[in-house]
This record gives structure tokens, sequence and C-alpha cells, in this order.
């Protein structure tokens, strides 16, 4: 948490309270004489949901709050970590005597001054001695306990990984507030279709999973002390088999000398930090295991944060799965930074010494050459000579490609140079041709030809004085389909395969050079590449100095991006997931074409979390309004999955207490639903407002046609209405697409997602690629207030927020009709927290830092113009780097994109 933040909140007076909760706990109530404090268990389970509700939240008594009664926050769900009870627990016992309910202030300052009670400026605030305030409050302080009350499950935190990686959850936080032991009961909620997980030692703290199919999946944990049994906890585990890994700091094996502690990371996460001792004598060592979903030329890098600001430059070593250690350098200072990591050197050699392998999976196997590559990052291997009178010879078949992704199947021969590839030649299976085409996608020469996997096709390509030409032979043919091109300058000849190409010969021949064929007579894997399989990264260190490792990150080699395509990224992300990408996704980002970006980003649950975060603020409108069944917190994993939609999604929200308690009584409950869920001004309708009232109160009536008997059915009906299915997508469309969806669109998707509400996906999907969407994002979109929390932290620290500076930040900018110039004064308190990386005055590469904060920031380049004026402003003694950060996020562009 910000600290500098809270005193900004409580100035502009923007929180709001939960209201009473007042909830009776489990357990019998019963004094015990031989207790000299009051008791912790009745504090946690009585006291703390007053605070809650009251003085933590009030903006009187949340940090830093007034007087010494500062009271550590509840999370965004209203929940107390056990650290934050302790601490509150220890704070009240400064203000009580105990045995004396009358004496103590922690009683006296609430009470009504009539009643005994002492001044108090908190008047929202004040009961009498006859509330039931006072009574919970008078009996904990004359020391009744409460028996019998049911212990607290911990699931832990989320966690990611791969298929047949065998993933350990932690319940380890789990509590019996008595000090009695606990029973584990684990059980999978939510799976992906068709999927059959291993969850093996259910029955324990720490039970593995081990899972068959991408997707989320959703556990709950209950423990038990024998006598009682907690509410469930729930946790979830994200399965990407994509060709990039993500790591969290705390799913390292310690060994020695190494702890998870907070981070700040959104939602709580943990980062791995050296214990207290770690010396030379007795070093600390973690290790990191992961498992390659495919083979690949991979680059590794570590989300590190210093300890302190003077951390040593060399604090830490890596070994990379039993290798020797390599030095990770870390720069002094505060904040988070990305660091490559030491992989087995390399330089794809494969074969012969004029064989290199440069991405994607390659490898020699059964006499054969194997490519598999993807459109946005192709298998690629390379032979470099005079290729002023060159060619090369291949033949090959294309391996069955999965249903649907015929059309993505393509042989190319190229030529270029080292930067990259100049002119294409090869084929196309699913649109059957053969092409010369350059790289800026222009066809050159084509012919259309029937292709079919598993037929052998034999490519030479040619250039004579310059001039390249393709001739492809099919089958046993001896008269080959023949295509030339323009003349061109290279260096370097490849063979390139987007999805799986199969080679049984491979010869080639540069200037003045004999003939040269490839030989396929043992497997081999290039040097450099990794194959598909487990692995380990292994950490040490011997100071206490020694950064923290926050998160580990696997991506494929040779990716670059562009300034158009870090727009498209930008975009998406802030689209879809409500905020703008890290750099690490950012690098990930460019593996993929926009299609693959778009449906990673949809079959996320931060999706699901972002869309359901607005859903909920567009129902309840209220700060702590949040949902906390296990059923409701579900809720993203659940429509991943495709466990519920967003119809059955919108039912679980309107019925739920939480809703029932923002809109009490059957008048407001009938009007509200049916305008927002509807649209109908009900004022213009005072029939269907009584009868759908009728319905609430359980009498039988009938709206719409149909008949029910509830406050269930009635809402039912009313989602069932072709009108809800219109707003529910026109709002979203809006959302995505940033205009309004056309009458004829909108009246098709809608009844589309009438018919199958699990449609929404594909909807989404669809809305992005279309042409629409690429139409609406050549006009910039003002950043909404949550785009722009959450983009400010993620530019700024590297990471989401969490709940609770989330939440306070909402409640800052939302104070103000215009939340623009609060915005600006909110990017300085990060700035002027030191948690923000920035450089030191002395020594900076200055043109380096604005084309990297522009880039950061803005997603862009500077202009020549806009470097030279920073350079100037920099060059004057009172501008400082923070300044500069400071006058980029301030400004208009900044909050667009």
């Amino acid at each position: 948490m910000i600290h500098a933040l809270t005193g900004l909140i409580s100035t502009i007076g923007c929180l709001v309270a939960f209201g009473t909760a007042l909830e009776e706990a489990p357990g019998g109530a019963t004094p015990n004489p031989e207790r000299t404090t009051p008791d912790p268990v009745y504090f946690e389970e009585r006291v703390l949901p007053l605070f809650a509700a009251n003085c933590g939240t009030s903006g009187c008594h949340g940090s830093p709050g007034s007087g010494r009664l500062l009271l550590s926050r509840p999370d965004f769900q209203g929940r107390y970590s056990a650290e934050a009870a302790r601490k509150n627990y220890e704070l009240a016992l400064e203000f009580v005597s105990y045995g004396k309910p009358m004496e103590s202030r922690l009683l006296l300052k609430p009470l009504r001054e009539k009643d005994g009670g002492l001044p108090h400026t908190g008047k929202q605030y004040d009961f009498s001695r006859k509330s039931e305030e006072y009574a919970l409050l008078a009996e904990w302080i004359n020391g009744v306990e409460l028996r019998d009350v049911a212990p607290i499950a911990d699931a832990g935190s989320d966690r990611s990984g791969k298929r047949g990686q065998e993933i350990v959850l932690d319940g380890t936080a789990s509590r019996e507030r008595r000090g009695g032991s606990l029973n584990y009961r684990w059980a999978i909620e939510a799976r992906p279709e068709g999927s059959a997980p291993l969850l093996k030692h259910a029955d324990t703290a720490t039970p593995s999973l081990r899972a068959d199919r991408d997707g989320a999946y959703l556990l709950t944990l209950v423990v038990d002390n024998g006598a009682r049994s907690s509410e469930p906890s729930t946790t979830t585990v994200v399965i990407d088999s994509a060709p990039f890994v993500a790591l969290e700091g705390e799913e390292a094996t310690v060994e020695s000398g190494f702890y998870a502690v907070r981070d700040g990371e959104a939602n709580e996460g943990k980062a791995l930090a050296p214990a207290q001792g770690v010396s030379p004598e007795k070093p600390g060592a973690a290790a990191f295991a992961f498992t390659l979903p495919r083979q690949g030329a991979y680059r590794a890098y570590a989300r590190i944060a210093n300890s302190s600001d003077t951390s040593p430059s060399h604090p830490l070593q890596v070994s990379f799965d039993g290798g020797p250690p390599a030095a990770v350098p870390v720069e002094n200072g505060p904040g988070y930074r990305i660091l490559e990591l030491a992989l087995p050197p390399g330089d794809g050699r494969i074969v012969d010494d004029r064989t290199f392998a440069r991405g994607g999976e390659v490898a020699v196997r059964g006499g054969e050459f194997q490519l598999r590559g993807e459109e946005a990052l192709p298998a690629r291997v390379e032979w470099t000579g005079d290729t002023t009178n060159a060619w090369l010879d291949v033949t090959l078949r294309f391996d069955p490609p999965a249903p649907g992704l015929a059309h993505a199947s393509a042989c190319w021969l190229g030529l270029g140079t080292a930067e990259g590839v100049v002119l294409h030649a090869g084929l196309e299976l699913g649109r059957n041709r053969c092409l010369i085409r350059d790289a800026a996608g222009k066809v050159l020469a084509e012919q259309r030809i029937p292709l079919r996997p598993e037929q052998p096709y034999r490519l030479l390509f040619e250039t004579k004085e310059g001039v390249p030409s393709l001739s492809v032979f099919v089958g046993e043919s001896e008269q080959p389909v023949v295509l030339t091109a323009p003349a061109v300058a290279g260096g370097v000849m490849s063979l390139n395969a987007v999805g799986g190409v199969s080679v049984s010969a491979i010869a080639y021949k540069f200037a003045l050079e004999p003939k040269q064929t490839v030989a396929f007579a043992a497997d081999a894997i290039p040097n450099g590449h990794l194959p598909a399989g487990d692995y380990s990264l292994r950490f040490t260190c011997d100071s206490i100095d020694a950064p923290r490792i926050d998160q580990l990150f696997l991506t494929p080699r040779d990716l670059s991006g562009s300034s158009s395509r870090d727009r498209e990224i930008r975009a998406l992300y802030l689209d879809l997931l409500g905020r703008t990408p890290t750099l690490l996704e950012r690098k990930m980002a460019y593996a993929m074409t926009r299609e693959h970006l778009i449906e990673r980003l949809i079959d996320s649950v931060e999706f699901y979390e972002n869309v359901y975060e607005l859903e909920l603020y567009y129902y309840l409108l209220l700060d702590n309004f949040h949902p906390r069944t296990p059923q409701l917190e579900a809720l993203p994993s659940r429509l991943l999955n495709g466990a519920t939609d967003w119809r059955d999604a919108t039912r679980e929200i309107v019925i739920s207490q939480y809703f029932n308690a923002r809109n009490p009584g059957n008048d407001t409950f009938v009007t509200v639903i049916l305008e927002q869920l509807l649209g109908i001004t009900v004022q213009d309708q005072p029939a269907l407002l009584e009868t759908g009232k009728k319905m609430y109160d359980g009498y039988k009536a009938s709206v719409f046609g149909k008949a029910g008997t509830s406050q269930s059915d009635l809402v039912g009906i009313v989602l069932e209405r072709p009108e809800f299915a219109a707003r529910f997508l026109a709002r979203h469309y809006r959302r995505f697409v940033g205009v309004d969806p056309s009458k004829g669109d909108l009246e098709r998707d809608s009844e589309r997602f009438r018919t199958d509400p699990r449609s929404y996906r594909d909807l989404v999907r669809e809305w992005l690629t279309s042409a629409t969407y690429d139409e609406a994002r050549q006009t910039s979109r003002a950043k909404d207030d949550f785009q722009w929390i959450r983009s400010v932290f993620v530019d700024l620290l590297g990471r989401r927020p969490n709940d609770a500076e989330f939440r306070n930040f909402r409640n800052a900018v939302q104070a103000l009709a215009d939340s623009r110039p609060l915005r600006s004064v909110l990017a300085k308190v990060i700035l002027d927290s030191g948690q923000v990386p920035l450089p030191a005055e002395e020594g900076m590469q200055t043109r380096a830092f604005i084309t990297e904060c522009f880039d950061r920031f803005l997603g862009r380049l500077p202009t020549e113009k806009e470097l030279a004026a920073f350079e100037k402003a920099l060059a004057e003694p009172t501008v400082s780097p923070r300044t500069m950060v400071q006058a980029i996020l301030s400004s208009a562009e900044y909050q667009q994109y």
C-alpha cells in the first residue's frame, strides 16, 4: 500500500462504509474467570466486523486516520488476514481496561454522551447502552470467550502451469483459532470441458494437481477441527500450454535461506526473499521447476526487486537445469526490474557447420528434418554465403494439420540478410498455390496448384545474377511449375515453416562453392534450443541484501515488435483486461498473431474478472458491496470454463443478498431490475410494476405473458426477454469496440445470445477481429477510470494494483465529475512513493531514457522534435527524470489510447 495515498483519500472523504455487520457468530459465548485479557477469537468473530463496517473504513480510523487508533483495513472482499486481525487486536488492547467496559476508551468513544460516553468526532457511529454494539464490546472487555468456533480455510494464492505438470497447492495458512489440529478436504469445483485432472493427497495441506487440458481449474478447501467445518476457500489454477512459461515467486521449492514475503503485488502476491542469516558459509538456495510444452529457442527473464536501495551488484547466482551457476547483476535502486537470465549457450548449429536453426521447433528425427512453427514465429533454418548465384533444393511434405488450421500451413524458401528475409518463395497448403512474395507480403508471382498433406514436393529456389526463380515439382512429376521475380540482394538463404513440415532431403550451393548435402544420419536438436520437457532454474544467494524474486518468464527467442504492433497489443489489453500490458506480456504477445492474442486474452481468468468487476459496479455501485460467497467469487472461473453463462451469472448477481440489500423491498427491487436489465421506465408502465411486485411477494402473477410465484421466477422471466440480450450486448459492445453496434448487427447478435448465452465468448472475439473494431481504433479513446488506475500501476510499478490500492484510487477519482486533474495528483503520489525505478541523474543516458519512457507510457517512439525538447528540459537543473515522467503521465495523450 502506498502510504502517501491514504491521507489524500481521507482528505477528499470518498470512502463509504459497509453498514453494520453484526451477524451472530457461531459457537457459545462463555465468561472465563481465568482470563487476564479479552479473548482474541471473540474479537475476530464479533468486534472486528464492527471495525470493518465502520471505524476502519469510514475515513476516521483507517490508516493514517485520526488519533492513535489506526486500524488496518480489510481487503476488497471485506476480509482481514490473520496478521491484520492480530495487529488490530493488539492495537485495540491499548484502549481497553480489562473487565471494566465503562473505563475503556474503545467503548466510551463511540458510546453516546448521554449514556456516559466520551466526546467523539465520529458522530456517524454512536450507539446507546441498549444497543447490540454496546453488548458485544462490553462482553468482550469482560472476558467472554467464544467456544466451538469454526476454523478458517485458506486455499492460498492462484497458480499457473502447463499440461502434465504437477502443481502443488498450499493450504498451510488455514487456521484453527484455539490451537487444535485441522483436517483438510480439497475438491475440484470447476474444470475445462472434457478434463479429467488428477488431485493427489486431497486430505493434506499441500495436495498436488496434474491437469490434462488448458483452461481454469477452480479448487475449494474446507478444513475442520473435528467439531466444526470452515467456510470453503477457493483458489484457481490456470493451465496454458502456449510456448512460454510464467511462474510466481512463491512457487519455488526452498532448499535453504529463502522465504516467501508479501511484495505488494496485486492480489497479495508473494516474492521469494533471502532470509536472515544467509552468508558465504550458509548460502540460500531455491529452485523453480517448470515444463516446456514444445521444443524451441527460448530466453528467460526474472522480475526482481531490490531488498534495499543499496543492494550489491552481484547478489544472486542462477544455474539452469543443474548447469554451472552464473551471476545475475542487479542495479541499485527501488522498484521492479526485468533481467535476462543465462540459458545454455549456443548458436543454433545443427547437423553441420553451415546449418543453423533460428526459431520455432527444429529437429532431426527418424532420418528427416522436422520443422514446426507458428505465423508469428515460424520455424526457420538458415545458410549463409554469396547468394548472387546460388540455389537451395528441398524435398518435403506437409504434416496433417489440426482441424481448421490447414490455411495456416506453409513452407517458404527465403532469401535475405542477417536482419531478416526480404523474399519468400514456396507453398501455401490451405490456399492451394505456389508463389513468390516480398517482405511486405506483396505477391510478385503466383500459380494455383492442388496441394495436400503427405504428398511429396520438391522446391528448387535459384538465383542467377541475383534474379530469383522457384521451380515446384509435385510428386514424381518431372515438369515443374516455374515462377520468377525481380532481382534482389541477399546473403542468407533459409527454410521456413508454419504448421508442421517434414523434410527428407536438403541440398544447397553458393557461388564458387561445391554443392552441400545436409545429412540426417543421427537424431539431433540444435545447440541453444530446448526440447519439450521438465526443467529447473536454481537461485543461490549469500547476502540478506539479495533482491526478491517476484516472477520468472521464458519466452521464444528472436521476437521483435513495431510501433503499430505495440499500439495494437496495448489497445487489446486495455479493451479486454482493462489495463496496459507489462513489458514481459508485450514480449510474449510478439509470439502471437493478433487473432491468437485475442483468443488468449479472452480465454483468461483476468478477462472474466475484469468484466465481472464492471458488471458488479453497474449493478451495485457501492464501494464495499462486493459479493463474498464462494459461488459468486468463483463466477469468473465458472464463466471461463463454460460452467455457467452471462445470463445465469446475471441471475446470480441480482438475486443475491447483496443486490437485495442494495435494493430492499418489492417496489425498489422490481423497479431497478426492469430499469437496469430491460431499460424500462416503470413510471410509464404502472401495471407492469404492480404485477412484478405481486410475483416478488410470492403471489401468482403473469409478467410479459409468463406466470410465476417468486422473486426468482420474476428475474428469470426478465432475463429471457429480448430487451435484456440487446441491452447487455450493446453495453459490452460499446465497452470493447468503443462505438455503438449497428441495429442489424445488434439484432443478429442478440438473437444468437438469447438462443445460446455461451456464445458470448465467440461474439467478443468476432467484435475484436472485425473491420469495425479496426476502424474504431483509428480514433483515440479516453481511458475510463478503471483503465487509467490499473494502467498507471502497471506502467510505473510493473504490476497491477492490489484490491485496497484499486479501491482507494477509484474512490478518489470518482469523487469528482472530471477526474483528470486528480489523476495527475495520484500519479505523483506513486512517483513520490520511492517505489518507481528511475535512473540517477548523474551519468544518465538521456536519449535512451526519453525513448524508453515514450515506449513504456505511450506505446510509441518519440519524434526528433520531442527528443530535442525533452533533452533540453532535462539539461535544466530543476528538471529531474521524475519531472519528465510526471509530464508524460499528465499529458492528454496518456489519458487516451
